[in-house]
C-alpha cells in the first residue's frame, strides 16, 4: 500500500523592508533570517540612503541566506522616494501571499515572529 501525503506548503512571506540611512541594516537582516518560518522572500528597498552598499548586502546575504529565505531583492531608489512610495514599489515586486513591512532600523522580537 503506498501512502499519500497531503503536505501544503506554507504560504509565502514577503518581508519589505524600507533602509534610510539605517544605522545598522545587518541586525535587521538577521533577524529575518532567523526565522524558523520556512517560505520567506526579503525585499530590502533603499531609499537613497548614503552608507547602504547594495553590493555588501548582495553578498552578505549569499553568503548568510538559509533555507527559509526562498529569494530576495535589493531596491535601490535613485533618490528618496519616501516611506509609502517605496514600499509600494516594493509590494509591486513581492510574490508573498502575505507582506509584512519590517522597517531597517527595526528588529523581529523573536525567531517566531513570522510563524506565530
Amino acid at each position: 500500500m503506498i501512502e499519500q501525503t497531503n503536505a501544503v506548503s506554507p504560504p509565502l512571506i514577503t518581508v519589505l523592508m524600507p533602509i534610510y540611512n539605517s544605522p545598522n541594516v545587518i541586525a535587521s537582516v538577521n533577524s529575518v533570517l532567523e526565522q524558523d518560518y520556512g517560505a520567506i522572500e526579503l525585499i530590502l528597498i533603499d531609499d537613497g540612503s548614503c552608507n547602504f552598499s547594495a553590493n555588501d548586502m548582495r553578498s552578505y546575504l549569499e553568503i548568510h541566506a538559509g533555507h527559509n529565505l526562498r529569494n530576495w531583492r535589493i531596491i535601490e531608489n535613485t533618490k528618496n522616494l519616501g516611506t509609502v512610495r517605496s514600499l509600494n514599489r516594493g509590494i509591486r515586486l513581492s510574490h508573498g501571499e502575505i507582506i509584512f513591512n519590517l522597517a531597517g532600523d527595526d528588529l523581529f522580537s523573536d525567531g517566531r515572529v513570522l510563524s506565530d
